[in-house]
């Protein structure tokens, strides 16, 4: 369910200048490979393609981005998900649930790439960020309708510090240190399912494949 709503957000995130390698929802994934000690990343599990249901497909074409800082790109965006969805309305009702949940997005800039020297940009590049989130009637998906979100907050030094602990990194502090930047905001979000309106689940069997990256 919040793959399809985060790919609302897409279009208005990607549309600005300094987005270069944009991923949607991702999730620490742990990269095993012979002789080679093991690392986890962050890994998209959707590249614009949440109707796209063969996961052996995906796999095999490697449509799965992994978004690791790197220097030769301008910035690393994507969103995570800390926290599950909470009912907070709907509960012994038979026609509807209302859910939320706080997702948080992550931005890694690479100011040289940005073009620009002032470490200021960090703080016009998060008001960006705000003022498409803060407030806003994203409409509805096929599975999730009346999403909004609302009450973005902008994460302090100190969790921004540990957004990167989770992964393989090295020593991930180098990272925040000039000429990179880390950003991140927290965003609530709400919607509505209809449950009279949910399509029947087909449930069909896949291969199972081996992925090597």
């Amino acid at each position: 369910m919040i793959n399809e709503i985060i790919e609302k957000f897409e279009p208005e995130v990607t549309e600005l200048a300094w987005v270069e390698r944009y991923g949607g929802l991702a999730k620490p994934v742990r990269i095993v490979q012979p002789n080679v000690a093991d690392r986890t990343v962050a890994v998209a599990h959707y590249i614009s393609t949440p109707s796209d249901s063969d996961q052996t497909k995906l796999l095999a074409e490697k449509r799965y981005k992994f978004l690791i800082p790197d220097k030769s790109v301008k910035s690393i965006m994507y969103f995570e998900q800390p926290q599950s969805e909470v009912l907070v309305d709907g509960v012994g009702k038979t026609n509807y649930c209302r859910y939320q949940t706080d997702i948080k997005l992550i931005a890694w800039l690479n100011l040289k790439k940005i073009g620009v020297e002032q470490t200021t940009i960090k703080g016009r590049c998060m008001q960006q960020l705000v003022s498409i989130f803060n407030q806003k009637n994203w409409g509805s998906t096929a599975s999730a309708h009346n999403i909004k979100t609302s009450n973005v907050t902008i994460d302090n030094d100190a969790a921004t510090l540990a957004l990167f602990a989770k992964y393989s990194y090295g020593d991930s502090q180098y990272l925040h240190f000039y000429p990179y930047e880390v950003l991140s905001i927290t965003i609530p979000v709400r919607y509505t399912v209809y449950l009279n309106c949910l399509d029947e689940i087909n449930i069909t069997n896949i291969d199972c494949v081996k992925y090597e990256n």
